[in-house]
C-alpha cells in the first residue's frame, strides 16, 4: 500500500485517475481505517487530503456557505 499526502486538488485528481489498483481518499479516516483494520479493505493507494487548504475551509458565498471536503 502506498500512502500519499498531496498539496493540491490537481495532485489528488492526477493520483486517483492514474492509479491502476484500488485507490481511496482519506478525509477524516474513521470509515477507511476501520475497514482496513478489520481486513475487509486492502487499498493499493491511500490519498490523504487533510492538508489541502481548499478542502478544509468554510466560506460564505452568495447562496449560503461553501464547505470543503
Amino acid at each position: 500500500m502506498r500512502f500519499v499526502q498531496p498539496n493540491s486538488i490537481q495532485e489528488v485528481t492526477h493520483l486517483l485517475s492514474n492509479e491502476k489498483g484500488k485507490a481511496f481518499v482519506l478525509g477524516g479516516g474513521t470509515d477507511l481505517l476501520v475497514k482496513m483494520k478489520s481486513g475487509s479493505l486492502e487499498p493499493d493507494l491511500v490519498v490523504d487530503i487533510k492538508k489541502i487548504k481548499e478542502l478544509s475551509e468554510i466560506k460564505t458565498i452568495p447562496s449560503g456557505f461553501s464547505i470543503g471536503a
